[in-house]
């Protein structure tokens, strides 16, 4: 616990009913740091800039792609909606025998009118092969990494039981995302993965991107929202994020570690955090003690019956 820089928040309790000035003092409470907390990784706003602009370069061509994709898929549902409303009329009617080519008959077969589009599609981008995107998707995948690291190898022909390409970097849009408690996790998940993995080169990075990043990457991948992205290790030009943070340490946490390691003390962090109290305790307790007796008694008392006269 090196860095000792805390947060001050002014903003007044929910709970705090509004008093006098008078009838409070202010108060210190002291409070130890908890040691199982990991920070987010520090790193300079140029090299984030850096990093972000090589990574919005690896995803040209995804939101042409999403869209040619969406677009397809409404044609082929509203070819399927046309279908299916000639077959129920067709079906309210009587079937006719028709003639065929070879002179034989049979029953007529219903045309579908949907525009085939299989032209029309553009090639998938490389990138979006080895990238996940959104919160909850990179979650389930860390978190499937950690499983596999830990569980004991079984041979097997299953194709569920086939390993994952690991994920080996992940970017977080962490200016702008509100609240944070949605992306709080990661920092403790990515350090778990780098517990269990003993290749240095396996280890995976939590990279902060800059402000204003949500909506650029939400722009160049097609979609309404993206907080969160994850690269695997087999993506083409991968190599170039490795040489760009290799100054950015690894998130670790030394009680997850696989292997038994000496014992290490963490220098104990006192924060003092500044409150308030009443100026006369034996006084607030006889108001809040009178103040539920009264609550009490406007329960137990029946309810007021007005009668109106007519």
């Amino acid at each position: 616990m090196t860095d000792k820089s805390a947060k001050a928040y002014t903003h007044q309790s929910n709970r705090e009913r509004p008093r006098k000035a008078a009838e409070k003092k202010v108060v210190y409470k002291s409070v130890l740091e908890n040691p199982f907390r990991i920070r987010w990784p520090s790193i300079p706003i140029n090299l984030q800039n850096i990093i972000f602009s090589h990574l919005t370069s690896l995803l040209d061509g995804a939101a042409a792609y999403h869209e040619t994709q969406s677009k397809a898929s409404r044609k082929r549902k509203r070819g399927w909606q046309n279908e299916g409303s000639k077959k129920k009329s067709k079906n309210s009617e009587t079937d006719e025998d028709v003639p065929m080519e070879d002179g034989e008959t049979g029953r007529s077969k219903p045309t579908t009118n949907a525009p085939d589009d299989s032209a029309a599609i553009q090639t998938k981008p490389v990138a979006l092969n080895h990238t996940t995107c959104g919160i909850n998707a990179v979650t389930k995948r860390l978190e499937a990494q950690v499983r596999q690291a830990r569980r004991n190898v079984i041979v097997t022909t299953d194709p569920e039981g086939v390993k994952q390409v690991p994920i080996t970097l992940v970017f977080v849009c962490r200016a702008d995302v509100d609240p944070s408690l949605l992306i709080d996790h990661f920092p403790p998940l990515v350090a778990a993965c780098n517990s269990v993995q003993s290749n240095l080169r396996q280890q995976v990075k939590l990279v902060p991107v800059p402000k204003g990043s949500e909506d650029v990457l939400a722009a160049k991948l097609g979609i309404k929202r993206v907080s969160v992205i994850a690269l695997d290790a087999q993506l083409p030009g991968i190599e170039e994020f490795y040489t760009r943070l290799e100054s950015v340490p690894a998130l670790t946490a030394p009680w997850l570690m696989m292997e038994a390691k000496a014992a290490q003390l963490v220098p104990t962090h006192v924060k003092q955090v500044k409150t308030s109290a009443p100026r006369d305790m034996k006084a607030a307790k006889e108001a809040r003690s009178q103040g539920r007796s009264t609550a009490k008694a406007k329960k137990r008392a029946p309810p007021k019956i007005t009668v109106i006269s007519s």
